[in-house]
């Protein structure tokens, strides 16, 4: 009788470890497939293998972020601030969905909402070239055009190609040039 339970539990162990396995599989198939079909253009099929991740995990990260960034293109905000939560509460070290939750209080004019998300972004990654941006952008609107300039300097120092920097960069010299007529 011992040595049935003994293979029994072994048998059980087995089939646990393939479960889980094929589970992990499953979710690394649908992600990749997911960002197949985004560098391909093909966002609804990328959104429904992000949705077959989180079915199979719920906790999983940078399924829930690369959701939430197809949410906010599609206009869904809530939707996008939500699941950039969740990215958050699964991965607090994820410094891209700090920027992004800040972007979108930033877009709602939640400003003072928007500054502990920077902070934190910026604590972990202090050339995170989207939040130096973001940042810049509170100080000009906070009427500090020096920090401002400052903040968007080094914005642009971390990743020249950044489009939320370049934006504000072609806004603040826009503003600064005087009509000739």
């Amino acid at each position: 009788m011992q040595y049935k339970m003994r293979e029994l539990l072994i048998l059980l162990l087995m089939v646990s470890a393939v479960s889980c396995s094929n589970t992990e599989s499953r979710q690394e198939k649908y992600l990749q497939s997911a960002k197949s079909h985004l560098h391909e253009g093909n966002r609804v099929k990328a959104k429904l293998d992000l949705k077959n991740v989180l079915q199979i995990n719920p906790k999983h990260a940078e399924a829930s972020y690369l959701l939430a960034e197809q949410m906010e293109v599609d206009g869904d905000m809530r939707s996008a601030a939500s699941l950039f939560q969740r990215t958050l509460e699964e991965d607090p070290q994820f410094v891209d969905a700090y920027a992004r939750l800040a972007r979108l209080y930033l877009l709602g004019g939640g400003v003072e909402e928007a500054a502990p998300y920077l902070e934190q972004a910026l604590q972990l990654d202090g050339d995170h070239a989207e939040s130096l941006a973001l940042r810049a952008l509170m100080a000009l609107n906070g009427q500090d055009r020096e920090a401002g300039q400052q903040w968007l300097q080094q914005s642009l120092k971390s990743d020249p190609t950044n489009k939320t920097a370049l934006l504000l960069q072609a806004t603040m010299l826009g503003q600064c040039k005087k009509s000739p007529f």
